[in-house]
């Protein structure tokens, strides 16, 4: 039987006020040991069907002449195999003469996409991509075929300009189909992705189950649907998977901050390799979570390189991997099933380090490659014989003297090196030492040996180095101290009937009382030395004092970030005076009632005595 797609928008049903979905099934089975189509889509049919809901699938099986377009109809007996959803009269828009498509091209990918989207039209488009995956290679095979990643961004980049609209979001159901190779290539025209990082086994999405979830809410967000396929897929993994595997749910506006940090990461990455290949490449190997080698998780990355000595600019630039990574993630969970241990922990998205082979030429082709990743991956796979470092530069403190306070405040870095060593270029990283870790607060660049660093304050590390080209010849990391007098304005503001009071504010710097100034009409300045009475990042502690009584009458906490504070406290008559108040009232008062009852017993002696 062969039906026809409406042209109706639900949309346009009075009365709707749900959303409406299309979900688009792609369906690659033309292959030797395809995963079971047949089952999957007999899953689709036992899920409960609503109004405003359809499932278009297209399944390309092993045999030749039998590619299919379905439009999900619901089935009671899900234990029959029989497919019971009629096929959908396409026109030749999808399937060809012949009954033959070919899921590894572009073209047929848009078709479907097209005509599903047009003939089914929603609020809300949700396109599965289902079959075998190779990771940055590809997913979806026909044959010796493969829908490769530029393909896919091809078709997703045609599909957005035939619709004039994004799809809202994508499902790999694949193995190795969560990596950041393929989020870059179709956050240009989805809003989210779905998939794994790890393996996937057969069985594949909880067909079943995820469309019931929809069917159940249709005006759930396409977010809210993201994570339902997430949970429902864990669910069944928890006891149905046969290996570990792992399902997250990704915003794809977020990639872009990912690439970018981790191409910054690559720069610095491939000028170091000369010098730290083997500490670099540990951390990189270290960071696999795949069963695949060379794949790694983008956000192991900043803990593995974290754990080496590798210079502080390296290990920032790492950590903004991590914290872009986090931002990108809607919902991710994991399910371990035995295995080696520590290789299949998935913390969300993946990516592989390209080899500078042939094996590995197409990588090339991806949106990724325009960025250094590939450079530093080639670095990361070659041998990298490390050789010693150059001479490294001397760092003196000085005194700007325009301020006149006579602190140390200007940071030189000098490179001396002799005639054998030809440094072309020069770069300096400066770090403010907190309580909890490095804070990157300056970076410089120059063509010549001497770099000036101004406007930083604080305990300091300094990364210092020297390129010959592209590549760092010499690294140093240094200490030095830089110092400045900052003010703190505080204004302290009165409640009504508070009694005028001698006021002083007073700073504690690691617990001890470092400075004390007398508050003159409402109002004083107190300055410290940073770091000296206040390092940056320390939380320091200020009091309002009652001169006369000691008393400290309004207290703050703030923290020092080397540039000046203002701010305004409060105070009230404080509880311990109004207690003695009340205290001192009470007792005058209860010594006037024993009086007075004192003189009354002492009239009625006098009367009985009479």
């Amino acid at each position: 039987m062969v039906v026809s797609g409406t042209q109706v928008h639900p949309k346009a049903l009075v009365g709707q006020v749900t959303s409406t979905w299309t979900v688009m099934v792609y369906m690659a089975a033309d292959i030797d040991d395809p995963p079971p189509w047949a089952q999957d889509i007999n899953e689709l049919e036992a899920a409960t069907h609503a109004e405003g809901v359809d499932v278009i699938v297209l399944v390309d099986p092993p045999e030749q002449g039998d590619s299919r377009l379905l439009k999900i109809e619901h089935d009671d007996n899900y234990f029959d195999p029989i497919i019971v959803s009629p096929e959908l009269d396409d026109g030749g828009e999808v399937i060809p003469g012949g009954d033959e498509v070919n899921t590894g091209s572009s073209a047929t990918l848009r078709d479907f996409v097209v005509y599903s989207a047009t003939q089914y039209p929603a609020d809300n488009l949700v396109l599965v991509l289902w079959g075998h995956g190779g990771g940055w290679r590809g997913l979806c095979p026909d044959g010796y075929d493969i829908l490769t990643l530029p393909e896919l961004r091809s078709a997703l980049s045609m599909t957005s300009e035939a619709l004039d609209r994004r799809i809202d979001m994508v499902v790999l159901d694949i193995c190795n189909g969560a990596t950041l190779e393929t989020a870059y290539e179709v956050s240009g025209y989805a809003d989210i992705l779905v998939g794994s990082e790890l393996l996937v086994p057969s069985e594949g999405l909880p067909y079943m189950d995820i469309i019931n979830d929809l069917t159940s809410d249709t005006s759930q967000s396409v977010e809210e649907f993201a994570e339902v396929i997430v949970d429902d897929y864990i669910d069944w993994a928890l006891y149905g998977s046969s290996c570990s595997t792992s399902m997250g749910a990704f915003d794809l506006c977020h990639i872009d901050d990912v690439v970018d940090s981790l191409d910054w990461l690559s720069v610095l990455g491939f000028g170091y390799d000369r010098l730290y290949h083997d500490l670099t490449s540990s951390a990189m190997r270290s960071s696999e979570r795949s069963e695949e080698p060379w794949y790694l998780d983008v956000a192991s990355i900043a803990e593995e390189v974290c754990e080496r000595d590798l210079p502080a600019e390296v290990k920032y630039s790492a950590l903004l991997v991590a914290q872009s990574h986090q931002p990108a993630i809607i919902r991710h969970e994991t399910v371990h099933v035995g295995g080696t241990e520590g290789m299949d922990v998935s913390l969300g998205l993946g990516v592989y380090v390209p080899e500078d082979t042939s094996f590995d030429e197409a990588y090339s082709e991806l949106r990724i490659a325009e960025t250094s990743w590939d450079e530093f991956s080639f670095a990361l796979r070659g041998d990298g014989e490390v050789v010693p470092s150059g001479p490294g530069p001397a760092v003196e403190v000085d005194d700007s003297t325009a301020d006149g306070d006579l602190l140390p405040d200007v940071l030189t870095v000098t490179w001396n090196p002799d005639q054998t060593w030809d440094y072309s270029a020069y770069a300096v990283y400066v770090f403010q030492v907190w309580s909890h870790g490095l804070v990157m607060c300056s970076e410089a660049h120059s063509s010549t040996p001497i770099v000036r660093v101004a406007g930083v304050v604080g305990n300091l590390l300094i990364s210092a180095s020297a390129f010959v080209g592209d590549e760092v010849h010499s690294h140093q990391t240094l200490n030095a101290t830089l110092s400045k007098l900052i003010g703190i304005e505080v204004t302290v503001r009165q409640g009504n009937n508070v009694p005028v009071r001698q006021l002083e504010v007073v700073t504690h710097h690691e617990g001890e009382e470092s400075h004390r100034v007398l508050c003159l009409d409402g109002s004083c300045i107190v300055y410290l030395v940073v770091p000296e009475q206040g390092a940056v990042g320390e939380v320091i502690r200020i009091d309002v004092v009652d001169v006369d009584h000691g008393t400290v009458l309004s207290e703050r906490s703030i923290m020092m970030t080397g540039d000046d504070i203002v701010l305004t406290m409060f105070i009230h008559e404080p509880a311990s005076d109004s207690i003695g108040t009340v205290l001192a009232v009470s007792v005058i008062a209860s010594i006037a009632l024993l009086s007075v009852a004192f003189v009354i017993y002492a009239n009625f002696l006098r009367r009985r005595k009479k």
